[in-house]
């Protein structure tokens, strides 16, 4: 191929990407008002569950994402608890952040359950992996599962979840605007495509609403 024609299909290949995402079929706009951060940032939430092999399997893609996530996005991940043996679950989540521990305990849950095929079911079974990975005393992690801080966060996780018709995991929202998930997009490096290309029209759009 010359040398010319090499290059303009080089640059019409991110075009090209962008073009393949339809509204209605890979991705949802929401029709509830947002709510919106303080700080003007953007922001990503993904709706997961531990127990979920989707969630996990997207997991590696997320962490590769979130190394290079532009600043003006900023990320959360809801614990979603919309059956009642996911909430045992959604607790240990908001228990390891009120521990300050979250960041070394929320891959080594996903590893215990989906590698280690690890029951954890009860307050009792995640009592011991934390004290295990996270020297964590039981007594004092039983103590903060029950904590009116991790009641109150899991009570605003149900919010999130009931505000943009969450009924799936994982599903992703996008400044509360868009929603889509690894089914709509067919695969979870399409997903992170999208995201970023969704991330971008909300940039835009804000950016207009802001000259008008």
């Amino acid at each position: 191929m010359p040398r010319l024609g090499l290059v303009a299909l080089l640059f019409a290949l991110p075009l090209a990407a962008n073009a393949q995402w339809v509204e209605g079929t890979h991705y949802e706009v929401l029709t509830v008002t947002p709510e919106l951060r303080d700080d003007g940032q953007i922001e990503v939430i993904e709706a997961f569950w531990y127990g979920c092999p989707s969630c996990f399997n997207f997991e590696p893609h997320l962490v590769r994402w979130l190394q290079r996530k532009p600043d003006d996005v900023a990320f959360v991940r809801v614990a979603a608890s919309m059956a009642p043996a996911w909430r045992v679950h959604s607790r240990a989540f908001h228990t390891a952040e009120a521990l300050g521990v979250l960041d070394q305990m929320h891959p080594r849950i996903f590893h215990a359950i989906h590698i280690d095929r690890t029951q954890l079911n009860t307050v009792e079974a995640f009592a011991g992996l934390f004290q295990q990975h996270a020297n964590i005393d039981p007594e004092t992690f039983r103590t903060t599962f029950q904590s009116f801080p991790v009641e109150t966060r899991m009570r605003r996780g149900d919010n999130v979840v009931r505000r943009y018709r969450i009924s799936a995991v994982p599903t992703i929202i996008i400044n509360g605007r868009y929603r889509t998930n690894p089914g709509l997009t067919r695969g979870y490096p399409q997903l992170i495509e999208l995201m970023d290309h969704l991330i971008e029209l909300e940039r835009q759009r804000v950016a207009t609403a802001s000259s008008e």
